[in-house]
């Protein structure tokens, strides 16, 4: 309902109401910023090295992150003084957008420029038109007309990594900053991590399959021990019944309480969701199963190597928040799980490999 809103109605009540002039944009005086970026946890995760990146190379400023229940807790990974949380947490997005919209009227004219960091939702947009800061900025991305409403724009791609979309945005107006990533950590916990899980059930890899991989990793070389990661809607009955030690079920953490439990992982193995990002965010070494989505664009984070995927003349089926119609999912049906034991092997022994 919410898409249908935004690409029906948003859109005209910006074309109606939202007049802005394209203009170049000075650095000098920016002390004042607003980031939009309401989106999921991964998106959010491969934001944070050009938000650190920019609160880093200038110190002065002050950088206001409005976020909401489904990534706060991934923007407090940010530590530095000058980045300031608007967190809007209520569980009804509804009541969240409201919120939102009471916000932008109390904050007209506050801001030196706002970076919208939005792909192609039009809501950012508006609430950028609400806030009327002297400056804005928003990805100029084929089929949409955001950067119609903003005074400057980038170029989006679909044929680079997301870190490096946002990197460019920020660079239209930071042009000074240099792009720091997160440095992969070497680690010999001997603790393996699972995630099976994902929103999207076209990027579900087959749960016997992950089972089958762990007794298979477990046969290999029996020190290790697993961590699984489930969500809630998630059956932990059916994992308590594997054949093999030292399995432990993580179910229902919050992003603070799941840092922490990633960190002492050496290894996770994961569908293409938030927490993969998260974990290669935080060093960990990553083999990333996937399925409807673009390694190329949204590969684990220094972890493009260790991507497990099945090239379909049909691929990748999600683009911009849309999705080609499927009934099969064959191309993550069609991993096995020998495809992906053959990475978790070759990353166990530090082995790289190129592309």
């Amino acid at each position: 309902m919410i898409k249908l809103i935004d690409k029906y109605v948003i859109r005209v009540v910006l074309h109606l109401f939202c007049k802005v002039k394209q203009k170049n944009i000075s650095q000098d005086g920016i002390k004042n910023i607003l980031i939009l970026r309401l989106g999921s946890v991964g998106d959010t995760v491969l934001l944070l090295p050009t938000l650190s990146s920019m609160a880093d190379k200038y110190p002065n400023s002050t950088f206001n992150i409005i976020s909401w229940n489904t990534n706060h807790q991934v923007y407090e990974l940010l530590k530095q003084k000058n980045i300031k949380l608007h967190n809007f947490k209520s569980y009804r997005k509804l009541m969240s957008l409201f919120n939102l919209f009471v916000y932008s009227l109390q904050n007209r004219n506050k801001y030196d420029v706002i970076i919208d960091f939005e792909q192609y939702a039009y809501i950012t947009s508006f609430f950028m038109c609400l806030m009327a800061p002297k400056n804005s900025v928003a990805f100029r991305v084929n089929g949409y007309v955001k950067h119609q409403f903003s005074t400057l724009s980038a170029a989006y791609s679909l044929n680079i990594h997301e870190t490096v979309n946002f990197y460019n945005l920020a660079v239209s107006v930071f042009s000074k900053i240099d792009l720091h990533m997160p440095v992969r950590k070497s680690s010999l916990k001997r603790c393996i991590g699972i995630h099976p899980s994902s929103k999207w059930k076209q990027k579900v890899w087959n749960k016997d399959k992950f089972i089958e991989l762990i007794k298979k990793i477990s046969e290999t070389n029996s020190t290790y021990t697993f961590k699984v990661f489930l969500g809630p809607d998630d059956n932990v009955d059916s994992w308590d019944n594997i054949d093999v030690s030292g399995i432990e079920i993580v179910k229902n953490k919050t992003i603070t309480e799941i840092v922490p439990i990633l960190k002492d992982l050496e290894l996770l193995i994961s569908n293409d969701n938030g927490i993969m990002h998260l974990a290669a965010y935080l060093g960990i070494k990553v083999v990333g199963i996937f399925g409807m989505s673009d390694p190329i664009q949204w590969h684990a984070i220094n972890n493009r190597e260790n991507v497990v995927e099945t090239r379909m003349d049909c691929a990748p089926c999600n683009k911009l928040g849309t999705m080609k119609r499927c009934h099969n999912y064959e191309c993550i049906k069609r991993i096995t799980v020998e495809d992906v034991f053959s990475k978790v092997e070759r990353c166990l022994l530090n082995v790289s490999l190129n592309d």
